[in-house]
């Protein structure tokens, strides 16, 4: 995880030196190679500089999303599950909660999802917490087992078909590629 926060930020730097180089700018005269330059970019310099423009714009983004990932951290509580991550607190009740969606156990997703039945709370927590109904319970997080466990219990849903669904694609899988 540190390892892409670190290159999300080389990459912040390297897109905004190489921007201000594109486009001719210097940050030590600032305004006297801005009023030279500017009259000077074709059309090829704009449309890099917008393309390292976009990036610059949605490394915030996915740093925001690092962060949070390394850093959630789920409570279960009488009333429902509580997530907390980068100062947010938000509290998931046991009713709006469906039921877990296990992770791919051929390795492709590293995280389990809990299927969200409704959308509650305010607005701005809810979308930075959860991705299209789902609360992900992601594979670093401590006592994982235990914590799936714990709702699985909350939601009545039997540990084994929770992973029901993907064991037997991989059981057929496995079973189709040996004949």
């Amino acid at each position: 995880m540190l390892t892409y926060i670190i290159a999300t930020l080389g990459l912040m730097v390297f897109a905004a030196w190489l921007a201000l180089d594109t486009l001719g700018l210097k940050l030590s005269s600032w305004s006297a190679s801005w009023a030279t330059a500017q009259p000077t970019w074709t059309s090829g310099q704009i449309t890099v500089a917008a393309g390292l423009l976009v990036v610059l714009c949605a490394s915030p983004l996915l740093l925001w999303n690092l962060l949070a990932e390394a850093l959630i951290r789920y409570t279960p509580t009488d009333s429902g599950l509580l997530v907390r991550t980068l100062g947010i607190n938000h509290s998931y009740p046991w009713a709006s909660m469906s039921f877990i969606h296990p992770a791919d156990r051929a390795g492709l997703h590293q995280r389990d999802d809990v299927l969200l039945a409704a959308p509650h709370g305010r607005a701005w927590s809810h979308w930075l917490l959860n991705i299209y109904g789902r609360l992900p319970i992601y594979a670093h997080v401590h006592d994982r087992e235990r914590l799936l466990a714990t709702i699985q219990d909350r939601l009545g849903q039997p540990a084994e078909s929770a992973l029901s669904a993907t064991d037997t694609a991989t059981t057929s899988t496995s079973s189709t590629a040996k004949v």
